[in-house]
């Protein structure tokens, strides 16, 4: 060869390697001879040469002369084959393939974020990497034979597990309160974060600036991203001052040491401010090391292996007696190492605000079914839409089968063809998905996007997903194609038998589900107004409760707050009715137990419209009521005093003896969701200095107005955030909010399950008149009318939507029913004929777009029908 220069070894190699054993020597001659040209005319350089002579060898990969049988080259050329015909059938038909791709991925969007509230919960915590041998310490308590798990253990406990301990590595105290940050003449109300010096030691959050060291320094304040933008937009916040002030009404001065990178929400510890646990103790005056502080924090351990559980738990029993020496009415029985990613929700807590919660497996069974519902709408939808589109085909089909199309060929066509549609849904979804999930997770007042969960189990979801909704919805329209006979076809004999009672079947499915959406989203409506105007023992309307610091701002702002028009009256109290109260001892005879505790001021009961069974409220200035008097509650009564007068009866609370002075009617409180128990109460009197609150009467609406004028007044007198909070919010927003969230969830896939039936129903409309063109066309030659015509094509539709609204309202009555039975202890009560007109509307909607796809060929020229087959 010219110049001694050979083709690339490696090339030759490969060309060897798959090309057929008949085809190499004639090819490889070629290849060889076009790179000697290619040298001998000194085209250009020899690596140019060698690069041309790759590029020549991987053309050739080619089906005349790799090494691949007949059978692999055809079913290339076949699948390439079905992809052609399925993305033409859906350019030919985009209009209702493309109504039935966005109604898809709406409901596979909502599916997606279905997914979301379960991988919330999957991936919860797994943000601080390996955490293997940290564990919560849960301080145990017999109460009544029932052994409660409190996350809530004494401060004073962690410097002795540190430092007497061997197994131990590390201990760490965390507690959650609300706070107000004052930055230069804004307030903002914050979830403050209290964590001990080294608690970013034990778990690694990172920072977006600043230095971990300085928690160490109690003058510091750490903001998480979101927080340091709301203050300070794109300038960074290091160095700057803020001041905090607590919820014991201290304030305290502090500077900016570090900023957070974004914390997912689905963690134990979400915050929207982070400080030194010192700085509170300081300010508070709380010793860290005295076991007989009422103060008490959420606890973590490390230890150097997980192994040695058992073995700390064991040594933590000898700092019981220190515990419960110091705390006569708080009495533990023990303490409990759990992992740190054990999957607790907050209903296994009785001290739920130290931890951020997994979502209740009851909401995530909700909205399963939920999404099981819309799912099923779409599917039935995309079906029935196929199996009308098929009508237009079965010449095509015919043809096919003809030329030597096998029924499994037909089969895989039409399988293929939807699962390029379903493909092009779970890409809308997919980019529906965030917008979604704003939507669902901001009815709870919090964002979680897609990018906050492992991208690799969205993928195996949506991949699986995909798969199992092109079978579910393309199963049925695959196996009609599949039976038809080609000479039936040509000669005109086929009909389409056996779509009807399939197509009817898929409509009362698609139908009956859309009605049970929109009832169930009726139903919660009403429980909505239910629960507003329930009556839950005492006044929970147009009441206002501002929290003062002590009896002199008390009094001072009650004299200027009565002077208001606004103020029908005001009284005083320490804890007030809807809020947690305290627990405490109490003895009956030889019974000792625990009970909810609240201290009142005089006349409060009365003043909150609590009726009394029996006996009487606290009097304003008895010394006698202060000191020796109790009101217990109806619950208290059932429980203890069972079958007996219990009016006078004499019991101990916290050791000092009380007489039972009054008991109250029956009050409602957080046991209106249906886990939540009615439990025993007692009332105690409380003096005008002990006084922290101050509770007013409005007669105004307007809770804006209520608010400015209330904080002008509260503005001219004390030197701190206005501090209030409505009764309403307190006694039933949460439970409205949470029945609002899910009327408002039923109404929208209520919206979207009636948009994609309104697509099934014009596309099974459209397949009748197909079928019966010719005849139309001789009924009307023959003399019929235009409404007669209507009425005889939408007989068999009326027949299957009575059914469908039949099945719908029983579906809607049961599934509501049982959704709010699980939630709610008291909820509306509703009948199976409730959402009727709402069934009605729907099947209203349903027939009038059936009679739109009727209303073209009923009022088209008749020559044009016969003329068609």
């Amino acid at each position: 060869m010219i110049n001694h220069q050979r083709p690339p070894k490696y090339a030759l190699s490969f060309f060897r390697w798959y090309c057929r054993p008949d085809r190499l020597e004639e090819l490889e001659g070629d290849l060889t001879e076009l790179y000697e040209i290619r040298v001998y005319r000194n085209e250009t350089k020899k690596w140019k040469v060698d690069l041309r002579f790759w590029w020549d060898v991987i053309r050739c990969f080619k089906s005349y002369s790799r090494k691949s049988n007949y059978l692999m080259d055809t079913s290339y050329a076949l699948y390439k084959s079905y992809f052609k015909l399925a993305w033409r059938q859906l350019l030919k038909n985009k209009g209702p393939i493309s109504l039935n791709v966005l109604g898809m991925g709406l409901a596979l969007g909502f599916c997606i974020t279905v997914y979301m509230i379960h991988a919330y919960n999957v991936e919860f915590d797994t943000f601080y990497g390996d955490t293997s041998n940290i564990f919560r310490i849960h301080g145990m308590k017999q109460n009544e034979g029932k052994l409660e798990r409190h996350e809530a253990t004494p401060f004073a406990l962690e410097e002795p597990l540190e430092l007497d301990l061997a197994n131990v590595e590390m201990v760490s105290s965390y507690f959650l309160q609300k706070a107000v940050v004052k930055k230069e003449n804004q307030y903002f109300n914050e979830y403050l974060a209290l964590a001990s010096p080294n608690f970013l030691d034990l778990f690694d959050i990172p920072l977006k600036s600043g230095s971990k060291a300085n928690l160490s320094d109690p003058g510091t304040i750490f903001l998480p991203e979101e927080t340091a933008e709301k203050y300070y937009g794109e300038i960074s916040p290091i160095g700057e001052d803020l001041t905090v002030y607590f919820s014991n009404n201290k304030k305290v001065n502090l500077t900016v040491g570090g900023v957070f990178k974004k914390i997912p929400l689905n963690t134990s510890f979400n915050f929207t401010a982070f400080i030194n646990r010192d700085t509170y103790l300081s300010v508070s005056g709380i010793d860290l090391n005295d076991w007989s502080s009422k103060a008490t924090a959420g606890q973590y351990i490390k230890l150097s292996s997980a192994d040695n559980k058992e073995v700390v738990e064991a040594a933590l029993s000898k700092y019981i007696p220190l515990q419960n020496e110091g705390h006569e009415e708080w009495k533990l029985d023990g303490f409990e190492l759990i992992p740190f990613i054990d999957p607790l929700i907050t209903s296994h807590m009785l001290d739920g605000d130290y931890i951020n919660a997994r979502v209740d497996p009851k909401a995530t069974a909700i909205f399963m079914v939920m999404a099981a519902l819309i799912l099923f709408i779409g599917c039935f939808n995309m079906a029935n839409t196929s199996m009308a589109l098929i009508a237009k085909r079965v010449k095509e089909i015919g043809v096919r089968k003809t030329l030597g199309s096998f029924n499994h060929q037909i089969f895989t066509q039409f399988l293929f063809e939807m699962l390029i549609t379903m493909s092009l849904a779970f890409v809308l979804a997919l980019l529906l998905t965030n917008v979604i999930a704003r939507e669902v997770w901001g009815l709870f007042g919090v964002t979680f996007l897609l990018q906050d969960i492992s991208m690799v189990g969205v993928g195996i979801f949506v991949a699986g997903f995909l798969l199992i909704a092109t079978v579910i919805t393309g199963i049925f329209p695959a196996l009609y194609a599949w039976k038809f006979e080609p000479v039936s076809i040509l000669n005109h004999k086929q009909e389409l038998k056996g779509v009807g009672f399939l197509h009817k079947f898929l409509t009362v499915a698609q139908y009956s589900f859309s009605i049970t959406v929109l009832v169930g989203g009726y139903y919660f409506t009403q429980n909505v107004e239910f629960l507003e105007n329930f009556d839950f023992g005492y006044d929970n309307q147009q009441l206002i409760s501002l929290n003062v610091e002590d009896a002199s701002e008390y009094k001072a702002l009650k004299q200027k707050v009565d002077q208001l028009t606004i103020t029908n009256y005001s009284f005083g109290t320490v804890d007030k009715i809807g809020y947690y109260p305290d627990r405490t001892q109490m003895e009956i005879d030889t019974l000792k137990t625990e009970v909810s505790q609240y201290q009142l001021g005089a006349g409060y009961l009365t003043s909150m419209q609590v009726s009394f069974a029996q006996g009487r409220d606290f009097i304003e200035g008895s010394s006698n009521d202060l000191e020796n008097s109790v009101i217990v509650n109806q619950e208290f009564v059932e429980k203890y005093f069972p079958g007996k007068d219990a009016l006078n009866q004499v019991l101990k609370i916290n050791g000092q003896r009380r007489t039972i002075t009054g008991i109250s009617g029956t009050l409602v409180l957080d046991e209106v969701y249906h886990d939540n128990r009615k439990e025993p109460m007692v009332f105690l009197m409380t003096d005008e200095a002990s006084y922290n609150s101050l509770v007013v009467k409005v007669a105004l609406d307007d809770k804006k107005e209520v608010e400015r004028q209330l904080g002008e007044v509260w503005a001219g007198l004390i030197d701190r955030p206005f501090n209030y909070r409505w009764q309403t919010d307190v006694s039933v927003g949460d439970t409205i909010n949470d029945s609002a969230t899910l009327k408002t969830l039923f109404q929208w896939l209520a919206i979207l399950g009636c948009f994609m039936s309104v697509i099934g129903i014009t596309s099974l409309a459209s397949l009748n008149v197909a079928k019966r063109t010719k005849e139309i066309s001789i009924r009307k030659v023959l003399g019929a009318t235009i409404s007669q015509l209507m009425l005889s094509i939408n007989k068999p539709f009326i027949r299957v939507l009575g059914l469908s609204l039949i099945c719908g309202l029983l579906m809607g009555y049961f599934v509501t029913e049982a959704i709010l039975d699980s939630i709610y202890k008291y909820h509306l009560s509703i009948n199976v004929f409730s959402g009727l007109p709402l069934g009605l509307f729907i099947i209203a909607v349903a027939l009038i777009m059936t009679s739109i796809a009727i209303l073209k060929p009923a009022t088209s020229n008749p020559t044009v029908g016969l003329r068609t087959e």
